[in-house]
């Protein structure tokens, strides 16, 4: 390109970007104008990185709404979902397995952690008779519960078969503690005080 070419295209350069900047300031177009657009009308968002992963999902459907943000390495994510019985927040680590979860069920609120291979867990919810409280093992069997009952409350635990373990009851005549052998049978109980 000589000399003259270059001066031409410099020249028409500086033409061009001064009517456009006289243009835009008569007609200001979007994010330039200040105004906010109003409302915007779409079944679901999708926002990625700049490598393309998916980072924040907005969504809606015939069950409910949802909000789900992804971690960086594509396996973590929290997650807001609203439902026809009411809200859950999950939260799922690196792993993709371990999570805690909060939501909410016909009798009231519910909270939720599960170990790295989802085999321990561990929940504290309400019931319809009040509060319940399970902790679980890694094997998924053995287990502890304390729950209030209609007439009292009640604290059990199970071995790792399933089956044996110990319960201490109360109801309307007292309070007693039962014993299951491997089988799953009573092995052995102190009565209630009247007995």
């Amino acid at each position: 390109m000589n000399r003259k070419e270059r001066l031409c295209a410099v020249l028409g350069g500086c033409f061009g970007a001064a009517l456009t900047m006289a243009v835009c300031s008569f007609s200001p177009i979007g994010a330039q104008s200040g105004d906010t657009f109003g409302e915007i009308s779409c079944t679901g968002l999708r926002i990625v990185a700049q490598d393309g992963k998916t980072g924040v999902t907005l969504g809606t459907g015939t069950e409910g709404s949802f909000v789900s943000v992804h971690g960086t390495e594509g396996k973590s994510e929290a997650a807001l979902r609203l439902d026809k019985k009411g809200g859950q927040v999950v939260i799922w680590g690196v792993d993709g397995n371990s999570h805690a979860g909060l939501r909410i069920t016909e009798h009231g609120g519910r909270v939720q952690v599960y170990g790295r291979n989802n085999d321990s867990q561990a929940a504290m919810g309400i019931t319809d008779e009040g509060g319940r409280i399970e902790v679980f093992g890694k094997d998924g069997r053995s287990r502890a519960a304390m729950a209030i009952t209609e007439n009292g409350g009640h604290a059990g635990i199970l071995g790792k078969d399933g089956r044996s373990g110990a319960g201490m009851s109360v109801d309307e005549s007292g309070g007693y503690v039962r014993v299951y052998n491997k089988a799953g049978r009573q092995s052995g109980r102190l009565p209630h005080p009247e007995e």
